[in-house]
């Protein structure tokens, strides 16, 4: 399933670092109905209280990329109104159309679950998604062997 994907992160982090003022549009330009595989989730919801308002972050990769992404709370709250109770976090593997996205620097969460809440937290360039599809729930084992980090030259 992963070569159902084609190469778009690096251009869209390219685009934006080129033209700042207007990022959320030049995202918008090449994510629109493009295509993401999660790799691996880097936060989850409360498991007492899965609708915790919160962002959930991910790692995402394209054919050739992968870069972390932030998946707005709205937008996972509407998955999961909508999927038959699945939670966001058990679509690892799955292949997402973007609908609406922008390319941000932020600081990625990586443990969200800690008792004392003590985030880790590492600055990069990010994916925050408004508004995704879910296209294959059944996806491949997610492999990010030979991927670069979008933001990379």
């Amino acid at each position: 399933m992963s070569r159902s994907l084609r190469p778009w992160l690096h251009e869209a982090v390219r685009t934006a670092s080129e033209n700042p003022d207007a990022n959320s549009s030049a995202a918008e330009k090449h994510s629109v109905g493009s295509r993401v595989q999660i790799l691996r989730f880097l936060t989850f919801r409360p498991e007492n209280d899965p609708r915790t308002p919160m962002d959930i972050w991910a790692q995402v990769r394209d054919r050739t990329h992968w870069m972390p992404a932030r998946f707005a709370s709205a937008s996972v709250d509407d998955f999961q109104i909508n999927s038959g109770g699945m939670r966001f976090t058990q679509l690892r593997g799955a292949i997402l159309a973007i609908n609406k996205c922008r390319v941000t620097l932020d600081h990625v969460q990586t443990d969200c679950t800690r008792k004392n809440s003590n985030h880790d937290l590492f600055g990069a360039v990010t994916l925050h998604v408004d508004q995704f599809t879910v296209l294959d729930v059944l996806g491949d084992t997610p492999d990010d062997d030979g991927l670069k980090y979008a933001a990379d030259g």
